[in-house]
């Protein structure tokens, strides 16, 4: 169980770290060639921070999905081995 918990968040902080770098790295890209924002007539933002984002809020939610049921799973197995 510790070992799957450390597991998943190493994939978070991985995964945050990768949304900071895209992050940064669309900010660069938008300072350097701001006329390719301008042809796309949409702020700067929309093409390359949004869809980062929402990927990582998805990958939070499923990481927290699978650490609730894997806790669900570790309290019943330990409900079966306790008798009153």
């Amino acid at each position: 169980m510790k070992k799957i918990n450390y597991a998943l968040t190493v994939i978070l902080v991985f995964g945050l770290g990768m949304l900071v770098e895209n992050i940064y790295m669309n900010i660069l890209m938008y300072n350097r060639h701001p006329e390719y924002y301008e042809v796309l007539s949409a702020p700067w933002y929309t093409y390359g921070i949004l869809p980062s984002v929402v990927e990582y809020i998805l990958l939070v939610i499923a990481c927290l999905a699978v650490r609730l049921i894997l806790k669900r799973f570790s309290k019943r197995h330990q409900n079966r081995g306790v008798t009153n």
